[in-house]
C-alpha cells in the first residue's frame, strides 16, 4: 500500500511538471502586449521636420528643420467603445534648419494655447496599434521675423506601435495651418500645407 502511495506521488508530481512547464511555454512575452505608460511618463523624439508653405507675401517655398518634440503622458480614458485612450500634453517642440533664398528658419510653438493630444488604441483589448494626434499652435519664425498659429496642426499617425514611437515613425500634418505676422496681425500672411511633418530619428532630444 505504501509503495503504491509513492508511485501515486511520483505520477502527480511528474504531471504536474509537464503542465507547469507547458504552461510557461505558451506564456506569452510581457513585452508582445504593450500598454499605455502611465501618467507623468516624459517622451522626447528627435526628429526632422518637413513643411511646404504657401506664402501671401513671397514666394512659395519648404522647410526642412532639425529638433524634435517632448511629450507627456496624461490621464488615461476608455471610451464608449472600449478602446483605452491617454491624454497627451506637447511639452517642447523645436528644430532649426537653413532654406535656400529665405534664411534661418525655426519651428516653435505657443505653449500659452493647447489642442487636445491623445493616443487612442485602434482596437479593444489591445493598447497598440494606435492612433496618435498630436494638437498644437506651431511659431514659424524666418530671418528673425516671426509669424504664429491662427488655428491648430494636428500631426496623426494611425499605426502607431509603441511609446515613445519607433524610430522612422512617420507623422503627417492633416489641416492647413494659417499663420499671422506677429508684427502685423489679423490677416494670414503664409499657410503651411498637409503632408509629410515629422520623422522620428531618436530619443535623445533636450
Amino acid at each position: 500500500m505504501k509503495k503504491l502511495s509513492w508511485k501515486l506521488l511520483a505520477v502527480v508530481v511528474a504531471v504536474a511538471g509537464v503542465v507547469g512547464g507547458g504552461f510557461f511555454y505558451m506564456t506569452p512575452s510581457t513585452d508582445a502586449a504593450l500598454s499605455f505608460p502611465p501618467p507623468g511618463t516624459i517622451n522626447p523624439c528627435a526628429g526632422f521636420k518637413e513643411h511646404p508653405i504657401a506664402s501671401n507675401i513671397g514666394p512659395d517655398f519648404g522647410t526642412n528643420t532639425v529638433g524634435g518634440i517632448v511629450v507627456e503622458v496624461g490621464s488615461h480614458f476608455t471610451l464608449a467603445d472600449g478602446r483605452n485612450g491617454a491624454n497627451l500634453v506637447v511639452r517642447d517642440l523645436r528644430s532649426a534648419g537653413e532654406v535656400e533664398g529665405i534664411g534661418k528658419v525655426e519651428i516653435g510653438f505657443d505653449a500659452s494655447r493647447q489642442g487636445r493630444s491623445t493616443i487612442v488604441a485602434n482596437q479593444r483589448g489591445l493598447d497598440y496599434p494606435a492612433t496618435q494626434t498630436m494638437r498644437f499652435f506651431p511659431t514659424v519664425t524666418i530671418d528673425g521675423k516671426e509669424f504664429r498659429a491662427l488655428n491648430a496642426a494636428n500631426l496623426v499617425n494611425s499605426a502607431v506601435t509603441s511609446t515613445p514611437p519607433k524610430e522612422g515613425t512617420v507623422y503627417a500634418l492633416t489641416n492647413d495651418v494659417a499663420l499671422e505676422d506677429v508684427g502685423n496681425p489679423g490677416k494670414v500672411a503664409m499657410t503651411i500645407k498637409p503632408g509629410r511633418a515629422f520623422t522620428v530619428t531618436g530619443h535623445d532630444f533636450k
